[in-house]
């Protein structure tokens, strides 16, 4: 794995103690996105222990997601103002204290308001442990930034897939807090790493911006068209993955008729799908640019669903989809997170947290409509079809968007 390390805080001029600190800070940011996914899958599945214990009916129970969401969308753009005045390791312990004590709260109180109080904080935490990382990458690997995000993201793929066999071992003790408890320690031990990162930002202009006027904050102002496909894809993006990773699990139970340790299975399913899809992204940016692999992958999870929705009283293709679906979404936030920022580098920053906080709000917004749409008789997830195809026209967009802009082609 090739990074690059004069990014790194000069401690040592030593070329090879420079090259360590750089490989230490990618675990730490492998680790930071593990802790992630695992943390935040573990809502869904926790959805009827949480309808139980606070009286709601289990539609209803979609705010809970949705706080989680609102929480990230804040971390992200109090992450991003961490990183530019403290550098990555005060965010990122920042973000662990708070997933800590959101996650503890959480699951010790049975005040509904203490509980979304709890869930908002862990939400805070998840989102400053997800903008670091994913800045820390693309400056570390400049040349590959697609490929490398793809890689770091494979790692919250395998968090998520853990995290609702988490939640399945606290449900198989008829304790769904349990979940949270072992997590929120597990978070503990990210700041033995955390305590070892030092990146910064590059405290000046980036090679190609001309003037002062030329400054980030301009960038995203000025070139707001060109942002805005992305900035929809996002929005939908993170959507439907929050909305079928939370109602994936009440789907099989209430359509194929699972039990509750089958809905688990289906969401590490998904993630699993999702992990080999940024895993085979990773590869596949070899031989196909940035554009053409998401259009591609957005068709995959079109198949995948338009065949969820013909088999789902089947539990076996119910399963069979969830994994195509996983697939075809996996690609889709790294890719089009590398992909702006090589149309607007010197805006790489302020866009990161922009963006990000920007699919949080689809994760705020589709959820609890998703759960609406199931009205307690199905998962809702005719508007994961809907998004995907939506995903696919904007896509399409970006192409023709980007194709003129030949300092865009993926060097992946």
């Amino acid at each position: 794995m090739s990074i690059r390390a004069d990014y790194l805080d000069p401690v040592d001029p030593s070329a090879n103690l420079a090259l360590q600190r750089a490989q230490i800070t990618t675990w730490a940011c492998y680790f930071a996105l593990f802790i992630s996914g695992a943390g935040t899958t573990l809502i869904g599945p926790s959805l009827a222990g949480l309808a139980l214990r606070f009286g709601w009916p289990i539609e209803n129970t979609g705010w809970f997601p949705a706080l989680q969401s609102a929480g990230i969308m804040i971390g992200v753009i109090v992450g991003g103002a961490l990183l530019d005045r403290f550098g990555a390791r005060g965010a990122m312990v920042v973000g662990v204290l708070m997933v800590c004590v959101g996650m503890w709260l959480f699951s010790l109180t049975s005040v509904i308001l203490l509980a979304f109080g709890g869930v908002l904080a862990f939400g805070c935490g998840f989102g400053l442990l997800t903008v670091g990382p994913n800045v820390i990458i693309q400056l570390l690997n400049p040349s590959h930034e697609a490929a490398a995000l793809n890689r770091l993201n494979i790692f919250y793929g395998i968090g998520a897939i853990i995290g609702p066999q988490i939640a399945n071992f606290a449900l198989s003790h008829d304790n769904y807090a349990l979940g949270y408890m072992i997590t929120g320690t597990l978070t503990l031990t990210l700041s033995i790493l955390m305590a070892q990162v030092s990146v910064r930002p590059p405290p000046n202009l980036p090679h190609g911006q001309k003037n002062a006027s030329d400054t980030p904050r301009s960038i995203v102002l000025t070139k707001w068209l060109m942002i805005l496909p992305f900035a929809v894809a996002l929005f939908i993006y993170v959507g439907i993955e929050v909305g079928y990773t939370s109602w994936i699990s009440t789907q099989m139970q209430l359509v194929s008729l699972s039990s509750a340790a089958i809905g688990a299975l289906a969401t590490s399913i998904f993630w699993g799908g999702l992990t080999a899809g940024r895993g085979s992204a990773s590869l596949l940016l070899r031989r196909f640019s940035n554009q053409q692999l998401l259009l591609g992958t957005s068709l995959i999870t079109i198949v995948g669903v338009c065949f969820l929705l013909i088999g789902a009283r089947s539990e076996f293709v119910a399963l069979i989809c969830t994994f195509i679906i996983g697939v075809g979404l996996g690609p889709v936030f790294p890719t089009t997170f590398a992909l702006v920022g090589s149309l607007y580098p010197a805006a790489r920053g302020s866009l990161s947290g922009v963006l990000i906080a920007i699919g949080s709000v689809g994760s705020i917004v589709l959820p609890p409509l998703q759960g609406q749409i199931g009205a307690g008789h199905n998962g809702g997830m005719i508007l994961t079809l809907v998004g995907a195809f939506i995903l696919f026209g904007l896509f399409s967009v970006i192409i023709r968007q980007t194709v003129l802009r030949p300092n865009v082609v993926s060097a992946n």
